[in-house]
This record gives structure tokens, C-alpha cells and sequence, in this order.
């Protein structure tokens, strides 16, 4: 069972980290977001360590940068923390045991981020069901091509870099905003892109009136918001938003408008016009969604002051970030591709812009995500997966939930439909090397086979 939000308050978390030998431990600190939340902990002074029941690229980094990682159950210390920082998905509840035995505060980790953005003077959340992370790397494009150094915490590596974070001054500050659970809501942004918004994290918005809430509250929340005029639930929401905000969209009620979209090859150049300016962008990520990634990122540079040819030139530079319709190289002279997508829609998006690179047949492998949203948008999956030639579905990650009897892969390969069959991840490899004329994508946000794969190209093995 998965943990919630909690409510200690920035001024207590502040409180107790400021003190002189204060020791932060962070539970699950082999994840992505918790591994970048202890460096920078470790960068502001504090003394910060932690624990994973599992070994990771991240415990890898974390040890790079001099911070103690212990592997295996929770195990007590003789030198208890000051404060003991969780994941959402933490479910070791001898942690919190530990914690109430010894009258030890716990936090979670949006709420300690929350708190410690504070520090910083332009703190900018990016937010949204989809391309969270792309945006937040096309941000941190932005203000380091402007000439300043930011500080940023995203949800996946930033472009060109193993490592999701990046320790900068104190004068930028941007991360990615995440609403499941309402974490977001424990954020202290001053200002935040909002990319759209549509119903995801099953287990907890029970329908889309719940998340729209929630988004709302969002919204309300920075000196300034940007928004997504062409989505058409943040339009719905616009009459909601009370605090100041822009929008930016192909729309003609666009403050930033984008107009003369053009595509060479699925790779798109287009324009922004906002401000009294107007700049080309032509982008280096395919896809056509990308083109409004970049018109969000825009926007919220030349509101924050960069100059817009600035702008437009880092996200005509931007090289794109892993996980992302990530190139993983060439298996038996198979191309193989790798996304994170594991919503209907970002599945539709990415085989769109597959489509659109190659002139091959397109061949899919997806591991489903949780049973609850597997089980709520399983007629979705189908029709967004049955857009590919072939589909081979592995087994649903659980993660954090229990097995929900009668939803399994075996449901969504038949409501797929003839092109679709259930496998192991014990022969992926052979389904790669026996296609012909395909590029081969693998999906999911889940283990999908992507490290034994890239070590088995680099090796330049399996045929």
C-alpha cells in the first residue's frame, strides 16, 4: 500500500534541517526523484544518506557524489536522523515504525521539495498529464543557453547527462511538478507550465471532475501560469484560474500564438509570436506534440525575461532526453526505440511520431502499468497500441498495488486484437531478431528489457 502526502510544514521542515548536525534520511532513495532530492540536500549543507532494498544507476550516482547508500531492509543506526523524507511509493512500514519508536518526524518527498525550493528566488514547476519531463529539460536548455545556471530536479535524465538533476545557483530553480496524489500541491512554485491535463493515476482521481480539482488548485497557485490554450480540458479550466496566467497554443486567443507549422520527416519547425516578437523554432525532437512542449517553454522563458531568439535558438539546440522515443541503436539490423509511454494517449503520440521517422512496419512492446490504470483505460490501450503492426504485451507491473482479479495482459493482447500476443521478457530478444523490415518499440514505464538490450547492442551480440 502506497503512503500519502503529509502535512508537517515548511516552516518545521526548514526548522529542523537548518539546525547545526542535521541528518536527513531519505527511504527508497535508489528512485529517480529521491536520489536527485538527497544531492541537493548534500548541496545546500546538509548531511543527507539513505536506504533502498535494491541497488540502482542512482544508488550508483548518490555514492559517486559521497552520499551513504545501505541496501536491504530498513535498518536502524545508532546515530538516529533529524527527519526521514519517503516516496509515495514506499510501502516498508518498519520505516515508520522506526520513526514513531523514537519520535523521529517523517515527510514526504513533495512536501521536503516543497520546503526546500523555498531557498531559491524563481522557483518554476512544470506541470501536466503529459511531457513533464521533456519541458522541464527544455527549461533548463533555456536559462543555461541565457547564461545562468539553474537548479533542476526533473523526472528523468536531462538532455545530454545520466543524471536527472542539476546543481546550479540559487537564483533558478526549476522542477517537475507531478499531481499524483496532489504532490504538486505541496510545491512553493512562482511560476509553472501547465501542458494539459487528462485523467491518469486511477487509484487515486476517481474521475476527471477530481483531477480537473485538483489542477485547478494548481493553477491558482504561482504569481504566474502558463497554460495550454489547445488542450481542450485547460481551456475548460481557464474561467477557473483566478491568478494571473498566459496561454500559449495554435488558438487565435494564444498570447503565444504558434503558426506555420511545418514537418520534415516527423522533426517540426514552426513559429511563436508573443510579446511583439516573433522566432522560428526548428526542433531536433520528432513528434509533433514536441512543437508545443517548446511553445510552453517559450512562452515561460520570455515571461521570465530571456530574450526570445534565445529561447528559440536553446530549443532549436535541444537534443531531447532519454526515455523519450530514445534511439537504443541497431539489433540485427533491427532499430530499436524506447519510450516511457504508459498512458493511452502518450501511446498514440509516440507511435504517431514513429510513424512519421521510419518507413518500416512498427512493432510494440508494452508492459502495462498498474492494474487500476490498466483496468480503467484497457479499452483505450487497445486502441492505441492496435495502431501498430504487431504488439507484444509482457506482464502488468504492479508497483505499488494489489493484482486485481480478471485484468492481466492476456485480457489486453485479445481486446488488441490478432496482431497482439502475451510474452516474457525471457523472449524478447528472439521476437526482436525474427522481425523484418520493423522498427522495434519497446513502452512502458516499468522494466521493459531496455539494459539487457542496450548492453546486448553494444556488444554487438544476439545475431
Amino acid at each position: 500500500m502506497s503512503k500519502n502526502n503529509s502535512s508537517l510544514g515548511k516552516e518545521k521542515i526548514l526548522s529542523i534541517i537548518k539546525k547545526e548536525g542535521a541528518r536527513v534520511y531519505f527511504a527508497g532513495v535508489g528512485g529517480v526523484g529521491m536520489s536527485s532530492l538527497a544531492i541537493l540536500t548534500k548541496s545546500l549543507g546538509i548531511y543527507a544518506y539513505g536506504g533502498d532494498r535494491d541497488s540502482s544507476e542512482y544508488t550508483e550516482i548518490l555514492e559517486k557524489h559521497g552520499i551513504s547508500v545501505s541496501i536491504g531492509p530498513f535498518l536502524s543506526t545508532d546515530c538516529a536522523p533529524s527527519l526521514i523524507v519517503y516516496t509515495l511509493a514506499l510501502g516498508d512500514d518498519e520505516v515508520f515504525r522506526y520513526a514513531e519508536s523514537y519520535g523521529i518526524p517523517t515527510v514526504s518527498r513533495a512536501e521536503y521539495l516543497g520546503a526546500l525550493m523555498t531557498e531559491y528566488i524563481n522557483r518554476i514547476g512544470v506541470s501536466g498529464s503529459h511531457g513533464k519531463s521533456t519541458v522541464t529539460a527544455m527549461l533548463e536548455g533555456i536559462f543555461s543557453y541565457a547564461g545562468q545556471k539553474p537548479t533542476v530536479v526533473s523526472g528523468a535524465p536531462l538532455a545530454g547527462r545520466r543524471e536527472p538533476f542539476l546543481i546550479g545557483e540559487r537564483e533558478v530553480f526549476i522542477y517537475e511538478a507531478c499531481e499524483y496524489k496532489d504532490s504538486f500541491l505541496c510545491f512553493s512554485p512562482t511560476c509553472t507550465v501547465f501542458t494539459n491535463v487528462e485523467l491518469d493515476h486511477v487509484d487515486y482521481f476517481k474521475d476527471r471532475e477530481a483531477i480537473e480539482a485538483s489542477f485547478i488548485r494548481a493553477m491558482n497557485m504561482p504569481n504566474l501560469s502558463v497554460l495550454n490554450i489547445d488542450d481542450p480540458a485547460t481551456k475548460r479550466l481557464i474561467s477557473s484560474v483566478k491568478a494571473p496566467f498566459v496561454t500559449y497554443g495554435e488558438s487565435p486567443e494564444a498570447d503565444f500564438k504558434i503558426s506555420r507549422v511545418k514537418s520534415c520527416g516527423g522533426y517540426y519547425s514552426f513559429f511563436v509570436s508573443g510579446l511583439g516578437g516573433r522566432d522560428e523554432i526548428k526542433l531536433k525532437v520528432p513528434g509533433r506534440f514536441n512543437v508545443h512542449n517548446a511553445a510552453g517553454a517559450y512562452a515561460l522563458g520570455v515571461m521570465l525575461g530571456v530574450l526570445g531568439g534565445v529561447c528559440a535558438r536553446a530549443l532549436s539546440e535541444f537534443s531531447g532526453i532519454s526515455r523519450r522515443l530514445e534511439y537504443l541503436g541497431t539489433l540485427c539490423e533491427v532499430p530499436v526505440y524506447y519510450d516511457y509511454a504508459h498512458h493511452p494517449t502518450e501511446i498514440k503520440k509516440t507511435v504517431e511520431a514513429l510513424r512519421e521517422v521510419t518507413d518500416k512496419k512498427i512493432t510494440v512492446l508494452f508492459r502495462p502499468h498498474t492494474y487500476t490504470r490498466t483496468a480503467y483505460f484497457i479499452d483505450e490501450f487497445a486502441e492505441a497500441l492496435g495502431r501498430a503492426d504487431k504488439v507484444y504485451v509482457m506482464d502488468i507491473s504492479a508497483i505499488r498495488e494489489k493484482e486485481i482479479l480478471g485484468v492481466s495482459s492476456e485480457l489486453l493482447a485479445k481486446k488488441i486484437g490478432k496482431c497482439a500476443e502475451r510474452i516474457t521478457e525471457s523472449s524478447l530478444i528472439e521476437r526482436i531478431t525474427e522481425q523484418k523490415d520493423t522498427a522495434f518499440l519497446l513502452m512502458g514505464a516499468a522494466d521493459v528489457g531496455v539494459e539487457k538490450i542496450k548492453n546486448i547492442i553494444t556488444r554487438g551480440g544476439a545475431c
